[in-house]
């Protein structure tokens, strides 16, 4: 976290916890790290940039059973509905989900199916939207 300070603490960012962070459930270190602007211990938060609005979400709370993993999904996708009906798409027209993990995967698909996506009529930014 050193080499990244004369940055960040310059900066605006905002981050979202990724698979390396889980820790056995707790995510602790990410949670005691990074202080994004909500009170879920900045699991899932949202942000307006100009004419944008950024929902960043955990996608790792399906890798741990615990009380920041499945046990907090239904409380993470209840806000996810609030916050995404709370904006007013007349002045915010562009809506952008953040997450660690991509929403397609073609290996998970290859794993599953033994066939590739390559020639896929599915565009290239969708299966990397996530990203």
């Amino acid at each position: 976290m050193n080499s990244i300070a004369p940055i960040t603490s310059r900066v605006p960012y905002h981050t979202v916890p990724g698979n390396h962070e889980i820790e056995g459930g707790t995510f602790k270190a990410y949670r005691s790290r990074f202080w994004m602007p909500a009170s879920n211990d900045a699991l899932y938060h949202s942000i307006n940039v100009g004419n944008a609005h950024f929902s960043m979400i955990s996608s790792e709370m399906y890798f741990a059973i615990s009380e920041y993993g499945l046990l907090m999904m239904p409380e993470q996708f209840a806000w996810l509905e609030e916050d995404l009906a709370a904006v007013d798409r007349t002045k915010t027209p562009w809506l952008v989900l953040m997450l660690h993990r991509p929403m397609v995967s073609a290996l998970a698909r290859k794993r599953s199916t033994g066939t590739s996506q390559r020639g896929s009529t599915r565009p290239a930014w969708v299966v990397r939207a996530a990203l």
